[in-house]
């Protein structure tokens, strides 16, 4: 990469990096840093607008629009956060089995990942959340169900490649167990493509996490979560549109910062 696509990138996960870090500052402090109970409500107050007293105003039921966003950070992120860990940690081991298995292993595991492939993501979140029941470890296991094909096709890509690489097949020639390989050579080799790809499926994890809380599956109210949010707002759209602008703000801010520090971190394992 040249100089100018370099100081692109570093100021790609500078800026996503400070994002980030101000929303998980907000999600871990948000019980100090709230100005008021996000669950409580205050019926003399309803459809406040903004105002010294509430920053972004208050909902229809009295109740401070900026301290709920700040709470249903913590849902919404440390859900997505969640459901990609999971779909990341499952998917790794299916993909490092179907390229590095035994043959009576790795071929049924190869065909189980591309059938699940052929499942659209969202909808097969959709039913298993549906199935479940609303709550926000059925939303959890629905994106990690729907999100750990992906991931499993991704690193047998990479852990194949890497399998390739004249070091490896020094090592196997030389008679250095799989196992040995796999921690010390591979596994490092394939760090900075899964931190960038975990970035950007995070981004995408939380969109689909709003978006199926919008829809009534999510954590049920009075939970504060930012998809939750939108669905309520939407019937007080013309006479309270800040119900509506902060989750939504919420929600791009989030998404861009992911996106952003993704893009950064791409490449910069390359040579």
């Amino acid at each position: 990469m040249n100089r100018k696509t370099v100081n692109g990138k570093q100021r790609q996960r500078l800026a996503g990096g400070i994002l980030l870090l101000a929303m998980v500052f907000a999600a871990v402090f948000a019980p100090w840093l709230a100005p008021a109970d996000p669950l409580k409500p205050d019926l003399a107050m309803c459809l406040a607008p903004p105002s010294g007293c509430h920053l972004l105003g208050t909902d229809q039921l009295g109740r401070c629009v900026f301290s709920r966003v700040m709470h249903g950070t913590r849902t919404s992120l440390g859900g997505a956060l969640t459901a990609s860990l999971l779909a990341l940690l499952m998917g790794a081991g299916m993909g490092i089995t179907a390229a590095l298995g035994p043959k009576w292993l790795k071929l049924p595991v190869t065909a189980l990942i591309d059938m699940a492939l052929a499942l659209p993501g969202l909808i097969l979140a959709l039913v298993i959340a549906g199935l479940l029941g609303a709550s926000m470890q059925s939303l959890v296991i629905g994106l990690a169900l729907a999100g750990w094909p992906w991931w499993a096709r991704f690193v047998r890509s990479l852990t194949l490649s890497a399998w390739e690489k004249e070091f490896v097949l020094a090592g196997r020639v030389g008679g250095v167990r799989w196992g040995r390989l796999l921690l010390r050579y591979i596994l490092p080799q394939m760090q900075a493509p899964m931190l960038a790809a975990a970035t950007l499926k995070t981004g995408w994890i939380i969109l689909a996490f709003s978006g199926l809380s919008y829809l009534g599956l999510g954590p049920p109210p009075p939970s504060p979560e930012w998809g939750s949010m939108l669905q309520e707002a939407g019937i007080y759209m013309t006479r309270a549109p800040w119900m509506m602008l902060a989750p939504g703000a919420a929600i791009t801010v989030a998404v861009l910062a992911l996106n952003l520090l993704g893009e950064g971190l791409e490449g910069s394992g390359s040579p």
